[in-house]
């Protein structure tokens, strides 16, 4: 393996500075022209902030990595939904998957939809499918781009511009949208006629697994979708940090 890259912990806080009102487009210049070739991506759930990202950095670099994960329990929109973005950019995307020798023990033992009996469970699913197949990417990648944003959460509501993730070996991880509302992202995507996913139009906020996300209610925040079932719980997969568990109540599958 070539020399990974690594910044200083002075170096990011002196990006954080300079990044903290700059525009997204200056934070993903600055990683294509730091980070070479296969050294840096776009890593995004095929929402609409990670599309977003995708498609200003290819407007930099067409060649720019784009990679999302298949956990294998996805909306069969999502999957459309991503053809749909191959044909509209005309080039591939990289999709991670699971380890069917992590994943199929974990199904045998606890069952199929495990996630709905406990945070424990669900968390462990989360990894399994999610984080683990990520994290084997990262050791291959130097920086990553995500679509995080203050507004998500109030967990994320201090996010920065760019960070270290010391979670995957102290690379450099930037959140070129930090700043931005959910009408700036989809405006985005509507000035640069960009296909939206499907679910946003059936009234989802959040979208990943199927069996995990579900459509919001009137005034309810943009999170509450995801794994509604789970009360005082940060709505966190493990890719962006451990969730917080203020109180945790259960429900019964």
């Amino acid at each position: 393996m070539s020399h990974r890259r690594r910044l200083s912990a002075a170096s990011i806080a002196r990006l954080r500075d300079r990044f903290d009102h700059a525009d997204a487009t200056e934070v993903i210049g600055w990683a294509i022209q730091e980070f070479p070739g296969r050294r840096r991506a776009v890593v995004t759930g095929l929402q609409a902030e990670g599309v977003a990202i995708a498609d200003m950095a290819m407007a930099i670099d067409p060649d720019v990595r784009v990679i999302t994960i298949d956990t294998w329990r996805l909306p069969e929109e999502t999957l459309t939904y991503l053809d749909l973005l191959r044909t509209h950019w005309g080039r591939s995307i990289e999709l991670l998957y699971p380890d069917p020798d992590d994943v199929a023990p974990f199904v045998a033992t606890n069952g199929m939809n495990a996630f709905y009996s406990s945070v424990d469970q669900r968390l462990q699913c989360c990894h399994l499918r999610k984080v683990r197949p990520l994290r084997r990417a990262l050791t291959e990648i130097d920086c990553w781009l995500s679509g995080l944003r203050r507004s998500h959460t109030a967990a994320r509501s201090a996010i920065p511009a760019i960070e270290l993730d010391v979670d995957n070996g102290g690379i450099v991880k930037l959140n070129p949208l930090h700043g931005w509302t959910p009408s700036q992202v989809r405006a985005y995507l509507t000035e640069r006629a960009i296909p939206m996913h499907p679910l946003y139009l059936r009234g989802y906020a959040s979208i990943g697994c199927a069996p995990c996300t579900r459509a919001v209610e009137p005034g309810e925040d943009e999170r509450a979708g995801r794994w509604w079932w789970e009360t005082e719980v940060d709505k966190e997969c493990g890719i962006h940090g451990t969730p917080r568990r203020l109180r945790v109540v259960e429900i019964a599958s």
